[in-house]
Order: C-alpha cells, then sequence, then structure tokens
C-alpha cells in the first residue's frame, strides 16, 4: 500500500499538503489537508490504525520521513487544536480510540500528556 503526500491544490494562502493512498485496483484516495508536519503523522496513523490499509514499518517510515520533508512546520498543539482532536476522534468507533493515541504516542506525534488530554477530552 503505497502512501504518499502532496500539495494541496485549494485556494488556501496557508501551506498545507494531503496525504494520498494507493489502494490497488481499488484507485486513490486523498485525505483532508494537514498544516504542519505533527497533524500530518497524526493523520496518517488514524489512518493506519481505523483502517484496513497497511504499510509495512519501512514504508511506514518512508511516508513518515515525506511529511518531515514537506516544509511544514513541526507544529505546537493548542489546546484548541487538541480538542478538535478529540471531536475527530469521536468519529471513529471508541474501541479503537486508545489505540489510535497510543499509536501517535508511541510514534512521537504526541507527548504521554498530549495524548492523555485528547483521550479525555473525548470522553475517556
Amino acid at each position: 500500500m503505497r502512501i504518499s503526500i502532496k500539495e494541496c491544490p485549494c485556494k488556501n494562502p496557508n501551506p498545507h499538503r494531503k496525504l494520498v493512498v494507493w489502494i490497488g485496483n481499488i484507485g486513490v484516495f486523498e485525505t483532508d489537508g494537514f498544516f504542519t508536519v505533527r497533524q500530518g503523522k497524526w493523520l496518517l496513523n488514524r489512518i493506519l490504525a481505523t483502517s484496513d490499509i497497511e504499510q509495512t514499518s519501512t514504508e511506514k517510515e518512508a511516508t513518515i520521513r515525506e511529511i518531515e520533508a514537506s516544509g511544514l512546520e513541526p507544529g505546537e498543539f493548542t489546546e484548541e487544536l487538541l480538542a478538535n482532536f478529540a471531536e475527530g476522534l469521536k468519529k471513529f468507533p471508541e474501541d479503537k480510540h486508545a489505540k489510535m493515541v497510543e499509536l501517535a504516542v508511541l510514534d512521537g506525534d504526541f507527548s504521554q500528556d498530549e495524548g492523555q488530554k485528547i483521550l479525555t477530552l473525548a470522553g475517556h
């Protein structure tokens, strides 16, 4: 499964990217835009934790390197952004929430405290 990034062609003046997922014979899927490296890593982890899309560790590392080389800001998570992540988390089955956050913490996308705050804001 190939996942890469591309510049978003929309008119938003703030630099941002999208993840592009090639799914065999099915086609191509593009995610919503992300504005920081941290958001891109979170989005990648969310896709891998909540779907049938799989990547080998080598493929995932390559995607992460591509996100890190995107030229976007590293990104610090504000309270508002953590609340937005918590709201986004609620769109997925509740039994997946802890796994999604755990993967993001293990990959260094969030600190343990940020991960716990997201889960708390999501009602856990």
